[in-house]
């Protein structure tokens, strides 16, 4: 009675490995996996299901997620990127890219009234300070009156357009108290010169 049992035992186990054979591969055949592997391949998956297995452990995991995108690495482990994590990737390799600096160089040019050395001191002060406060910001390149004579003066200005420079223009106690003329505000193509070489720093 045991003879013919056996049979019959050996019979079922073998269906229920044959059921399950699907899901198991030898050590050979995952080391040999792994070295078809080692060079790293990106591939594209669509499914909705994806196993996964790794070499070292010999063992599978499943993944319910929509995946896209996925890396055999040397030791035979796919590896997953989510959408949301290769959108985190692209903008931040985007911000590593060099910014282009958009200023423009402009100068502007006063014409004085006779005798401003007498008559600009109530007003100086606020002058100054209006231009300090561009330097701070990194407007103001440089800012005076002309040598002897002293009948005006030129500033130069690293803004994004001449409406900056005109902004300081209209502010300027030295216009408010009568002192200007003529303003003239014009760009400059600036080619060569340290602060051209800073500004591209």
């Amino acid at each position: 009675m045991l003879a013919c049992l056996q049979p019959s035992r050996r019979m079922a186990m073998a269906m229920a490995m044959a059921s399950v054979s699907h899901l198991i591969l030898s050590p050979g055949a995952l080391q040999a996996s792994a070295s078809a592997a080692s060079a790293d391949t990106r591939s594209l998956l669509s499914a909705r299901r994806v196993r996964s297995f790794s070499a070292a452990s010999a063992s599978f995991s499943e993944c319910g997620s929509r995946l896209r995108v996925g890396t055999l690495g040397a030791h035979g482990l796919l590896r997953f990127e989510s959408s949301k994590m290769k959108s985190k990737r692209m903008v931040t390799s985007a911000s590593s890219e060099p910014q282009v600096d958009s200023r423009q160089y402009f100068a502007l040019t006063y014409d004085y009234i006779p005798d401003i050395l007498e008559k600009r001191g109530p007003y100086r002060p606020g002058h100054i300070e209006l231009a300090k406060a561009l330097e701070a910001e990194g407007k103001m390149l440089l800012g005076g009156a002309w040598g002897a004579p002293v009948d005006g003066a030129l500033f130069i200005f690293l803004v994004n357009s001449a409406d900056e420079v005109q902004q300081f223009v209209d502010k300027d106690p030295y216009i408010e108290g009568g002192l200007v003329t003529k303003v003239t505000i014009r760009p400059v193509a600036a080619a060569v010169g340290t602060w051209v070489t800073a500004a591209k720093k």
